[in-house]
């Protein structure tokens, strides 16, 4: 999406992570809850809550190497002295909704951004559930760049995305 950015096919983006190269400007809009996500079919569906030990035997479906969801989940596994690979990583997809369609069916678990699930946790087709002994959030931030003009239209989205008054999902 940066490169995307800097070429000028698109004119900002909200990202997840942290790095970003100095020739944007980024400005953090939310924190945003990274949950454990099952079917509503898993042994899971009277919790709200999941083991450290559970989760790392669990099947899990993960988004692609550079994915700054990945990077995120990567970062708080560690905090926990633990790494992706010593997960049960049964998959790896490059879309959310290919991730939810897969957790759908049955064949495996994630971890997703609470605002990517808010659709599927109100209807009840996915389950979202938190670590016991590792709380997971990530930050969405505004990227643009910054030396190009942004247009009425993009200057306005940022004014509001900025603002307090925006109630940000």
């Amino acid at each position: 999406m940066l490169k995307d950015l800097k070429e000028g096919f698109i004119d900002l983006a909200l990202i997840e992570g942290v790095f970003v190269p100095r020739i944007f400007s980024c400005h953090e809009i939310t924190r945003d809850k990274l949950l454990v996500v099952t079917s509503n079919t898993s042994p899971w569906r009277e919790k709200n809550k999941i083991s450290l030990k559970e989760f790392m035997e669990a099947p899990l479906i993960v988004r692609e190497k550079g994915s700054g969801n990945r990077e995120t989940m990567e970062k708080h596994l560690k905090r926990a002295g633990l790494k992706l690979d010593q997960c049960n990583v049964v998959a790896e997809l490059h879309s959310l909704d290919a991730i939810k369609a897969a957790v759908v069916a049955g064949r495996g678990i994630s971890v997703l951004p609470r605002l990517a699930l808010k659709a599927e946790l109100h209807l009840g087709t996915l389950l979202g559930l938190e670590i016991e002994e590792l709380p997971m959030e990530q930050t969405i931030h505004l990227v643009y760049y910054k030396c190009r003009v942004q247009g009425r239209l993009a200057q306005a989205f940022i004014k509001f995305l900025r603002s307090p008054q925006r109630g940000f999902c």
